[in-house]
């Protein structure tokens, strides 16, 4: 059921973020690569009996190189605690898909509010 509402998934504007739902997004949270948070679409369900994807996002954990940590203030080192080693790597999320199906609108699944989701996770 939901392996079809995958590969029924269309973003028209972007073949990246389609490719990435149709073909990744399971291989990836199997490997642990990364997390993704479907927003299926109720009324749909409700009418059919079927899932059908209005838009998705992904995070993954990655490490960045932050070469300037030694010449940060010691208040913001401190601040930044222990997500950050002595070689100067910050663990950080990184969002690494953001789509929506072309069927569907703004209204239907707003972008700034779905950013706003993605803070909350």
């Amino acid at each position: 059921m939901w392996r079809d509402a995958l590969s029924l998934f269309c973003c028209n504007t972007d073949d990246d973020i389609t490719d990435f739902i149709n073909r990744k997004a399971v291989e990836y949270e199997k490997r642990d690569k990364c997390r993704t948070y479907i927003y299926f679409d109720e009324n749909y369900l409700q009418e059919t009996g079927k899932l059908k994807i209005i838009g998705y996002f992904s995070i993954a954990m990655k490490t960045i190189k932050v070469p300037i940590i030694d010449t940060m203030s010691n208040i913001l080192r401190k601040k930044l605690g222990n997500i950050s080693d002595r070689e100067q790597n910050l663990v950080v999320f990184l969002i690494g898909q953001l789509g929506r199906d072309t069927r569907y609108t703004q209204d239907d699944l707003d972008g700034k509010k779905n950013c706003w989701r993605i803070v909350m996770v």
